[in-house]
């Protein structure tokens, strides 16, 4: 071996030990462990997570929408936020109060979104007109 590959050995084996070093003398801002008693086998072991609960939310994407006539309407499209108390998404969750939508004739449609969450239901509602866009007539 040449001495300039030794060299380089060396070097990356003092990088090395220098980086093992300051792991091991700085290991405490890694690992946060404290043992407040001694366990027995015979002892019950309690472990408490604690999650940050806030308000289940139902949200759309807007309170009213034109749809033209013969257009599909998908009502998941419109939902922007659907998360219960402990902010878990939940759009799969949301379903529409029994209310067909006939998008091959115009009209007006008021649908409730429901997000049941067991002893709690959130509900929101959506206009939907389905309206027939006139195509401009071209002049003569």
């Amino acid at each position: 071996m040449s001495k300039s590959k030794l060299s380089i050995i060396g070097a990356s084996m003092l990088i090395l030990i220098i980086l093992v070093v300051a792991v091991v003398l700085n290991y405490k801002q890694f690992v946060n462990i404290e043992v407040k008693k001694e366990v027995k086998k015979d002892d019950e072991i309690k472990v408490e997570i604690n999650q940050t609960k806030q308000e289940p939310v139902l949200e759309l994407t807007q309170e009213e929408v034109d749809l033209e006539v013969g257009s599909i309407f998908n009502y998941k499209d419109f939902i922007k936020i659907a998360e219960d108390d402990y902010g878990y998404n939940l759009k799969d969750k949301v379903s529409l109060l029994d209310q067909e939508i006939d998008t091959s004739k115009e009209g007006k449609y008021q649908i409730e979104y429901v997000l049941n969450l067991g002893e709690k239901q959130l509900s929101k509602t959506m206009i939907i007109n389905i309206i027939k866009y006139e195509t401009p007539k071209e002049p003569h």
